[in-house]
Parts: C-alpha cells; sequence; structure tokens
C-alpha cells in the first residue's frame, strides 16, 4: 500500500498532566517505519525521501541512509548527501570521526566525508586520545594478527603487540584483548601490552579495577595488573561504577561483600542457595536467597527487601527506581519501587524504563493487555496468550505522575526531546509537551 507523510501541526494534547513545556524535539532524529526510515527536523519536517534504513552517526548531526540496493551514503543533519561517494557501512566511531567500509575492508571519514585513513584495514578501533588500533588480518580466523597504530591523520606504525580473536573497545584507557597463547591481558593507547597477558579472562575496566580470573579463581586487579582482591573465589562480580558492590562467591550457600574503599571482606551473605548480580550501573547489586530478593548497596544495606520470586530488572534500573517483577509472564507481575520499598506504581503486566524526560526525571512505559488462558491440570501446566490488539501503554515519571495517560499503542521509545509512538504498525512522534510533530498516514486515512 502506497503510504505518504505528514507532519501534523496542530497541538493534540495527549495527557492531563503533561510533560515539561517543549516545542519540539531537541534534534534532528531518524525515525523507523515498517516500509522505510526518515529523519525529522525537531519542529518535526521530513528531511528526507525515504531510505531502507538510517541510523546515527554524529548524533544530531550525521546520519547513515542505506538504499534498498544496499548502498550506504553519508546524510548531514538537514538530510542531504555530505558526499555522493558510496559505502558498504557507515558505523559511529568517537562521535567526530566516521568508520566506513569499501571491499571489505576499513577506513575512516571526518564528518564532512574526507577520508582519514584508507580502507585497508580489516577492524579500526578509536583509542581515548583520539588514535587508533588497527589489524590487516582476519580477526575471525585461528591466527594471531599484528595490532598496529595508526595516529590521528592515519600514520601508521606496528606495536610488535598479537592478538587473537580481534580487537575490543577501550573502557577507562585499557583495552582486554587476547594474546596469541590463549591468555589474556590489557593493550593501552599505543597498542602495546599495559598489562602482560596473564589471565585466563580479563574483564574490562570501570575506573580504576576491572575483574580478572586464573586458574585459583576470580578477584579484582588493578590498572598495574596487580591484585587488589586475591583471585581465590569460584564466582566475582564488580559492578560498573568505581566504587560500587564487589562481592564474590566460594560456595553457594554464602557470599562475600568487599568494603569499597580497603576492599578487604566486610560482610557475609549465608542462606541455604546465594545467588547475586551485580552488573547495575548505579553500583548496587540483586541477591537472591533461599526465602526472598534483596537488592543492596556497596555497604551492604538492604534497600529492597522482596519476596522469594522477584525478579530485579538487570539492565534498566534508572536513579533511584528498580522496576520488579514477581509471577508469571501475562500477569500483572510488574511494579516500580523506589529504595524505601514504596511500590511507586503496579502492578502491570510489563514495565519499561524509557530514559530522563528534558525535566530530569526518569520515564517509564506501564503496560497491559488482555490476556487468553489455557490451562492443563493434569500436565500441571499454564500458559498465557496476548490477545492481539489490546495493548495500552501509559507514560509515568519516577513519581508515579502520569505524563501520557493509558492508550491503545504497540511500543514507544524515548527520543531526544519527545517519544516515538508504534500502533498497528504505524508511526507518530510527540514532543514532550504533548504535541504531534509527525504522523504516519495512509491514503485511506484521507478519505
Amino acid at each position: 500500500m502506497k503510504r505518504r507523510f505528514a507532519a501534523i501541526c496542530l497541538a493534540v494534547l495527549l495527557c492531563a498532566a503533561p510533560f515539561a513545556a517543549r516545542a519540539d524535539l531537541n534534534c534532528t532524529s531518524a525515525i523507523d517505519m515498517d516500509t522505510g526510515s526518515v529523519l525529522l527536523a525537531g519542529d518535526g519536517t521530513v528531511l528526507t525521501d525515504e531510505y531502507a534504513q538510517l541510523l546515527p552517526l554524529i548524533p544530531g548531526e550525521r546520519f547513515a541512509g542505506y538504499t534498498e540496493d544496499g548502498a550506504c551514503y553519508l546524510l548531514n543533519e538537514t538530510g542531504q548527501r555530505v558526499t555522493d561517494r558510496a559505502f558498504e557501512t557507515l558505523l559511529s566511531d568517537n562521535g567526530r570521526t566516521i568508520l566506513f567500509t569499501v571491499g571489505q575492508k576499513t577506513g575512516v571519514l571526518d564528518g564532512g566525508g574526507n577520508e582519514i585513513i584508507p580502507a585497508s584495514y580489516t577492524q579500526i578501533v578509536p583509542c581515548p586520545d583520539g588514535c587508533y588500533l588497527a589489524l590487516t588480518g582476519d580477526p575471525y580466523d585461528a591466527g594471531a594478527d599484528g595490532v598496529y597504530h595508526l595516529d590521528a591523520s592515519g600514520e601508521e606504525s606496528p606495536t610488535g603487540a598479537r592478538v587473537l580473536y580481534g580487537l575490543g573497545y577501550f573502557e577507562s584507557g585499557l583495552m582486554a584483548a587476547c594474546a596469541p597463547d590463549g591468555r589474556m591481558g590489557y593493550l593501552g593507547a599505543d597498542g602495546e601490552w599495559a598489562i602482560r597477558p596473564q589471565f585466563e579472562y580479563a574483564g574490562d575496566f570501570y575506573g580504576s579495577y576491572a575483574e580478572a580470573s586464573v586458574e585459583s579463581g576470580s578477584g579484582m586487579i588493578d590498572k598495574s595488573g596487580n591484585w587488589r582482591i586475591l583471585p581465590k573465589y569460584t564466582v566475582f562480580q564488580k559492578s560498573p561504577t568505581e566504587s560500587g558492590v564487589m562481592i564474590g562467591q566460594t560456595e553457594v550457600t554464602s557470599a562475600v561483600l568487599f568494603d569499597p574503599e580497603t576492599f578487604g571482606e566486610s560482610s557475609r551473605i549465608e542462606s541455604g542457595e546465594v545467588y547475586f548480580s551485580a552488573y547495575y550501573d548505579n553500583g548496587l547489586a540483586a541477591v537472591y536467597l533461599s526465602d526472598s530478593t534483596q537488592l543492596i548497596d556497596a555497604r551492604g544495606t538492604v534497600l529492597l527487601d522482596l519476596p522469594v520470586d522477584a525478579n530485579v530488572d538487570t539492565w534498566r534500573m534508572m536513579g533511584q527506581r528498580a522496576i520488579v517483577q514477581s509471577g508469571e509472564w501475562g500477569d500483572a507481575s510488574f511494579r516500580l519501587y523506589d529504595f524505601s520499598g514504596r511500590v511507586v506504581t503496579g502492578p502491570w503486566q510489563e514495565i519499561q524504563a524509557l530514559g530522563q524526560g528534558t525535566d530530569g526525571k526518569a520515564l517509564f512505559a506501564c503496560i497491559r493487555w488482555d490476556v487468553t488462558e489455557e490451562v492443563d491440570i493434569d500436565l500441571g501446566w499454564r500458559m498465557l496468550e496476548e490477545v492481539p490488539d489490546t495493548r495500552e501503554i501509559a507514560i509515568l515519571d519516577e513519581d508515579g505522575a502520569e505524563r501520557m495517560p493509558a492508550a491503545r499503542l504497540d511500543e514507544v521509545e524515548k527520543l531526544d526531546g519527545g517519544l516515538l509512538l508504534r500502533v498497528n504498525g504505524r508511526v507518530r512522534v510527540v514532543d514532550e509537551s504533548g504535541k504531534t510533530l509527525f504522523q504516519e498516514e495512509t491514503e485511506e486515512d484521507e478519505a
């Protein structure tokens, strides 16, 4: 079906409690639809003809536009091609430059589409200092490849380091990498081994410390490669913050917390079984015990004491709020908690963290739908299925205030300064005042 796209400028109030007043989106945005993608200006004006796919490269400034025949072009914030040169792919680099591939080799462009580094490498990774590390061999074969250092102008120099399985990415100035003998160590921005390969596992550095493992077990190292927590634990996890939770385990019935300043064992958690996840950006950990689920901080303080079947969403915690599921999928089993133990909202059948609004408050999509239930008493199972076209989504902030009442929607995505709403395969974009900026329409809508 032929579709056209219209920017609708009438102010349509979507919610009784509006978002912080805004007139538009904060920057040019790539909008994906079933039929392709377009670029929208902040006021909802369509800037491009339809591309098969549009991807942001330098936020709000440069985009990769893929055509139906597979060619890729570099676009600016007005939707114009920066250069007529076609590429195989364009990838985000360091927010200043862009990786491109031609003939399955990779090079580097500046924002103006000028070639800084020719497409002569099988892999290029940006360094924190504006330079690059690169490989010329196949990173996916079984052989080790020599590492090259490229300065900002593309001048190449071999580093002497050789790696298996390609290059990773820098975290806190170091890159975990695998040496030809299978041991792991860390490369510095110069492409040489900053910490010699000696580990069975080398995790990313977050701040000054990283998880690492040797034959005797797992622990934590500093940027000199020295052990700050000895490798004697069968399981060890460090949250991705400088002074967040550090927790280890030698047996399933207990876990040890470490003091974030001295790194000594500070307290012990014991239960019939103890499992944990410390990979929260806010430095917390979820601990799953035989009789409860707890959310704790680096000092072991219990922030939430939850039912035993509760599951804390590891990846979508925002600020002082936690999304918790307690029950089966399809039931109204999701709640949003603050760290005093108060239920901010719920139960819902799903809660998704969207990001921060322009007023700084976290926004959440709270979702409900109708279900059909099938039960087999003899086999002891129960199955719930979502009834099509019954999904409704409300937008609430971190205080539980309604920003958009529940409406028939399939999906909500956070944009910079607004929201993308999908229903029945069609797209609408609103700013944070609730005004519709863009709506995908069909010819049937006009009739």
